[in-house]
């Protein structure tokens, strides 16, 4: 097995052990065994925990743009219809869920490297979120007089409040509802109503 493949096997079993029992319930030796190599050899490929947490953080994203493929090129109503559904199943992996929540904390906490990456990560969930709105304005589908940029950034922290809710829930109360009704009164308010352009 070259590195390149070893890599892989190392990143796809910690995926795999992560998703059952946690990050903070699994050991190097856990990964190893199931990617059938040596404690020594996961460590170097991963020096330190948080080059294999970033690892396996990029590949679980990898995973969700490959399954929800078929949105790509959808209308931006179909899309942001669409992000209920898709948190649903991000919120099934809860065991993942609380790794992107552990991590962000330590990102917060000083750890540069896993703040620089969660910074991107949004920077991207942030631009991707504006040129589809801009794109919806464009197209006639949604209504002038709002800002973009803005607008994004609270789709941004609506998603991340859902995620951060199975980790931390209220009795009673299911985040993907919430996110359900913010979604469909978001659609409505961007569909109605007359504005000046505000696109910055």
């Amino acid at each position: 097995m070259g590195r390149p493949s070893r890599r892989k096997a190392i990143v796809d079993a910690a995926v795999t052990c992560f998703s059952q029992r946690g990050s903070e319930g699994t050991s190097l030796q856990d990964i190893a065994d199931i990617a059938g190599l040596t404690h020594t050899a996961v460590r170097y490929h991963f020096p330190s925990r948080t080059e294999l947490n970033i690892a396996v953080l990029e590949e679980i994203d990898l995973r969700g743009l490959h399954d929800n493929s078929e949105l790509y090129g959808s209308d931006p109503v179909t899309i942001l219809s669409s992000i209920p559904a898709v948190t649903a199943v991000n919120l099934e992996g809860v065991t993942v869920v609380r790794l992107y929540v552990l991590m962000e904390a330590e990102g917060i906490m000083g750890d540069e490297r896993v703040r620089q990456w969660f910074h991107e990560r949004r920077r991207l969930q942030h631009w991707a979120f504006d040129g589809l709105l801009r794109e919806g304005i464009r197209s006639g589908v949604f209504r002038q007089g709002f800002d973009p940029r803005l607008k994004a950034a609270e789709i941004v922290w609506q998603v991340d409040s859902a995620h951060s809710a199975a980790v931390r829930p209220i009795d009673g109360v299911d985040p993907v509802q919430v996110l359900t009704d913010y979604c469909e009164a978001l659609l409505a308010d961007l569909r109605t109503g007359p504005g000046e352009p505000l696109i910055r």
